[in-house]
């Protein structure tokens, strides 16, 4: 039997040794680049403020452009009868003087005259729904949005109108920035007692306020869950108030 140099057989062994390691440095690599692509991060806490902003704001199909075109409307729809119910099929596009903001939606509306035990007229409701894309300097979205928005104050004779909202924002986002990160993202506010003033052409809200919660996960499976308060300001703002203690101030009426 022929046995080999004590050197040469020591060089094999080593070599031997030295494979096992260089796959399983192979396959930690492999490992990394993965979890580098699963910790692209979720929403933060300006960015859930920004989605919050959309539901708000008429330029991403938001609360105002309701507000604007129920505002329109009223003339017509405060004759209506007790239960009187009535649809309206309605299309809004527009694009910001900045060309940041942009929104194509279509609407639909279901009217109701709810009425109080003497048959007076109390509040208009409003159930929604909406399809829409939109886009801000932060992302672009093809959304559906829906709710319910009660109106009163139409059966006086000042020019102010009095809103309640309960609405959900369902959408897919992509990062402006990085588009290939994109969100599945829900938005869910309730708001009471929002002061319309029909009469102004420029920051018609004068007060309210309500809750928001934001949720959802980015295509990486990071998923996020953000909620509050809101306030509006009198002006062009509104403040958010998480529940984690930082508080946010957005601008609901971009130029």
């Amino acid at each position: 039997m022929n046995y080999l140099p004590f050197d040469q057989l020591r060089k094999s062994l080593l070599v031997l040794l030295l494979v096992p390691t260089f796959f399983m440095t192979s396959c930690n690599n492999d490992e990394d680049d993965t979890s580098d692509v699963k910790a692209s991060p979720g929403l933060n806490i300006d960015e859930a403020a920004t989605t919050v902003k959309s539901s708000l704001i008429e330029l991403n199909g938001g609360f105002l452009l309701h507000a604007n075109h129920i505002s329109e409307q009223m003339d017509e729809l405060d004759t209506m009868g007790c239960y009187d119910m009535t649809e309206i099929d309605t299309s809004f596009s527009e694009l910001s003087d900045s060309g940041d903001y942009y929104v194509n939606s279509d609407i639909f509306y279901s009217v109701t005259m709810i009425c109080d035990t003497t048959q007076t007229p109390e509040y208009l409701n409003f159930t929604y729904a909406c399809t829409l894309s939109y886009s801000n300097p932060n992302y672009t979205a093809e959304a559906e949005k829906y709710g319910s928005i009660n109106v009163s104050g139409f059966n006086t004779s000042g020019s102010l109108l009095t809103f309640d909202l309960n609405g959900s924002q369902n959408e897919v986002l992509e990062s402006v920035e990085n588009s290939s990160i994109t969100y599945t993202n829900n938005v869910i506010i309730d708001m009471e007692n929002v002061v319309y003033n029909s009469n102004a052409a420029w920051q018609q809200i004068e007060s309210g306020s309500g809750d928001f919660e934001v949720y959802g996960e980015n295509n990486s499976g990071v998923s996020y869950n953000y909620n509050g308060t809101l306030v509006f300001n009198g002006d062009e703002t509104v403040t958010l108030n998480f529940t984690s203690g930082e508080v946010v101030t957005i601008n609901i009426y971009p130029l």
